[in-house]
């Protein structure tokens, strides 16, 4: 079945691996970087009288083992009530006991190569206005004018480090590591800007850069 959606759909970005039937191991296999592997938990689990944490905790821990090497998103959906006991998501020793499980089977949120094309990390508030750090180091969907903005450059704006010695500048990079393909252009773009005529400037491609980079990210912080 994933053949064929990847195949029929070349660009299908997302797919819901939802139902408790579904073969999550399958799907791991099927879609390893070509297509987001979106898993909903069920969310019966934090409705019940008594939530049964150990059960939690193994669900998330089998589906990370499984899918850990899938550009995995966990989403927390049709989560209708939490059997007014609202502190089970918000209460210190909740977040306590949440954060140190994360810790213990997601000790990284590491992101490398391929895994950093999609990547926009705001730096700032959501909904008050924000820049994005893309994945490679750029700023990028400068959304600062009261409007959404998203895939906008702001000229040349960017980072960047030198070395001196002596008073000698011995070599100056920006802060960016490989802008990912493509590299012919993106269509419906403005006249000389288009599909054919390559990165926009603004992507500062042909900068002096660094080869590589790793991105590690958990809002709000970011390394």
């Amino acid at each position: 079945m994933y053949d064929v959606l990847l195949r029929q759909i070349p660009r299908l970005r997302r797919v819901s691996v939802t139902s408790p039937y579904a073969d999550k191991e399958t799907a791991a296999a099927k879609l390893t970087d070509r297509a987001i592997f979106a898993w909903k938990p069920n969310p019966a689990a934090l409705a019940m009288p008594e939530v049964d944490w150990e059960w939690v905790e193994r669900d998330i821990k089998e589906t990370l083992e499984i899918a850990g090497g899938c550009c995995l998103e966990i989403v927390m959906k049709s989560t209708e009530t939490f059997a007014l006991d609202a502190s089970r998501l918000s209460t210190e020793d909740t977040n306590r006991r949440r954060s140190n499980k994360r810790r213990r089977y997601m000790p990284e949120f590491i992101y490398r190569e391929s895994k950093t094309k999609e990547i926009s990390f705001p730096l700032g508030g959501i909904g008050t206005g924000c820049i994005g750090l893309a994945g490679n180091g750029r700023l990028i969907d400068w959304e600062i004018a009261n409007r959404p903005n998203k895939g906008s450059l702001n000229g040349f704006s960017h980072f960047a480090v030198k070395a001196e010695r002596n008073g000698e500048v011995l070599d100056a990079k920006v802060l960016n590591s490989d802008l990912p393909a493509p590299y012919t252009g993106d269509l419906n773009r403005p006249q000389f800007m288009s599909f054919g005529f390559g990165p926009p400037r603004g992507t500062m491609a042909g900068i002096p850069h660094f080869r590589g980079g790793e991105f590690q990210g958990e809002f709000p912080h970011i390394r």
